[in-house]
């Protein structure tokens, strides 16, 4: 019978026990419950407006979450390509140094051997230059000239002639 009263009773309550309820409204005069429920409904209604601003503003930093990781992936991408392109060209550059280190060998190779050849073809002048004169001094001699005679124009002639 108990259960019957309180759920008739609570068909007609807005929120609890109609006990409780009807011990409410014996305690407070009308007024009293009429304010205290204006006070709850105003409460009520700025939660809910602050519940509101707080999905409001969950929802808006879900999107720039959202925004940010695009950004961020684009960014990533980027960076990968980035690398990938720097690692080409690393390799790029490695075989070119490789292939201007040998050009610069060969360089030196050949600066060697280019002061080598002008100190033999250096040493062959003045051989020949050498051989020159004591064949003109020879020839000088073997024709009987005095060799203030001869001369250059005489050491012309067998350079000429060789």
């Amino acid at each position: 019978m108990r259960s019957a009263a309180r759920n008739s009773v609570r068909s007609t309550d807005w929120a609890g026990d109609g006990l409780r309820l009807q011990w409410w409204v014996s305690l407070f005069p009308q007024d009293a419950l009429q304010q205290r429920l204006t006070q709850q409904d105003t409460s009520v209604l700025q939660l809910k407006q602050e519940l509101l601003r707080a999905n409001m503003d969950k929802d808006e930093l879900h999107n720039q979450n959202v925004d940010l990781q695009r950004k961020l992936d684009e960014r990533n991408r980027l960076l990968g390509e980035y690398k990938k392109e720097l690692g080409q060209k690393d390799r790029l550059l490695q075989q070119q140094q490789a292939k201007l280190e040998e050009a610069l060998r060969k360089l030196s190779d050949a600066s060697y051997q280019q002061v080598d050849l002008e100190r033999e073809l250096e040493h062959k002048d003045v051989l020949l230059a050498h051989c020159m004169k004591r064949e003109a001094d020879e020839v000088t001699q073997n024709l009987g000239f005095p060799s203030h005679v001869t001369g250059p124009s005489l050491l012309g002639f067998f350079i000429v002639r060789c």
